[in-house]
């Protein structure tokens, strides 16, 4: 979820959830990388978790970051630019 706040910030929430009404793998990880690779933040799914959510994070007009899923050495990542 993308909100406008003002001066050109965003407050940004991810969150993961399963297809369907199934649970997530509890070993799946939810991170959000700078630039630099560094990790920011991160989450991990718990046994029979619907769902896993970043904190709320702050992003202004034209920075960038990093999203990415993690499953056991297997990883997607997907770079945005606000």
């Amino acid at each position: 979820k993308l909100t406008p706040s003002d001066n050109q910030i965003f407050r940004i929430r991810v969150q993961l959830h399963p297809l369907e009404n199934e649970h997530l793998p509890s070993s799946i990880k939810l991170v959000l990388l700078a630039d630099s690779e560094e990790i920011i933040q991160e989450v991990q799914a718990r046994i029979q978790d619907n769902y896993v959510q970043l904190k709320l994070f702050e992003v202004e007009t034209g920075e960038s970051f990093s999203l990415k899923v993690d499953l056991e050495g297997y990883e997607f990542r997907e770079h945005f630019i606000i």
